[in-house]
């Protein structure tokens, strides 16, 4: 494959014709000229076409409107979350602020209602231990239900927890640099310094980085019977995932 070669491809978000190199075409980078749409992005609304409709690749405003299919997602981008709204009986969640779903302690009144859930880049900042969030998620869904989820990770054999006995801790910012601070629960004081954040302080602390293997592990354990890695190129919609790492996943009940 020739990296460098342009191709034109429609945004299955915004439905706006785009041209670039294939390169371009990053898992973070804006690469839709209207929406600013990123191959992330857009492979989740593939995901979610393929899920609901058979198969097909429909553009996000094509999407058969169905109030009776009920959904939730994690902090997505208001651009989609809105149209998605008007198309299904939806909602666009948060982990730290109204309207809000905690997967680390699931209300029960939110157990086996959702049809489908979206949960991106959200896993990596969860309080440990992490099956508790991933077990959170199965809970939300109905028997038969899905999930597309993303998260970084590597290809490494193991998850790595960068703070392990994290239990009550604050994080601070002391000339200029953030520090964490942990009682673990046998009461010993932690101090960790050279936090990362994902787009700034506060809740975006990576407190770890999964591995692919960790990732199926995990859904496989939270009682989801299929998962699945994409890392198909499809020109036509500018998916194209030059690493095999971070890659979207589907999971079903």
């Amino acid at each position: 494959m020739d990296l460098d070669e342009n191709i034109t491809f429609t945004c299955n978000i915004c439905g706006t014709s785009n041209n670039s190199k294939i390169r371009d075409l990053c898992r973070e980078a804006s690469s839709c000229t209207k929406c600013q749409s990123n191959v992330r992005f857009r492979s989740i609304i593939y995901f979610l076409s393929r899920e609901l409709h058979s198969g097909k690749n429909f553009l996000l405003s094509d999407f058969q409107k169905n109030q009776n299919i009920a959904g939730a997602s994690f902090s997505c981008p208001a651009y989609y979350a809105g149209i998605l709204e008007a198309k299904f009986n939806y909602q666009n969640t948060y982990y730290h602020q109204e309207p809000r779903i905690d997967v680390n302690n699931v209300d029960e009144k939110l157990k086996g209602t959702k049809d489908f859930i979206i949960c991106s880049e959200v896993l990596e900042h969860t309080n440990p231990p992490v099956i508790n969030a991933f077990m959170g998620l199965s809970s939300l869904l109905k028997p038969g239900g899905f999930l597309i989820f993303t998260v970084p990770f590597t290809l490494e054999e193991e998850c790595v927890e960068h703070y392990p006995n994290l239990y009550e801790y604050s994080i601070s910012n002391e000339n200029g640099k953030y520090v964490l601070y942990n009682t673990t629960k046998d009461g010993e004081e932690e101090v960790y310094k050279d936090l990362v954040f994902h787009g700034g302080p506060g809740q975006t602390i990576e407190l770890r980085l999964f591995s692919k293997k960790s990732v199926e592990k995990y859904l496989l354990a939270a009682g989801f019977k299929e998962v699945e890695f994409f890392s198909d190129y499809l020109p036509e919609t500018g998916i194209f995932w030059s690493d095999p790492w971070s890659i979207p996943v589907i999971a079903r009940k």
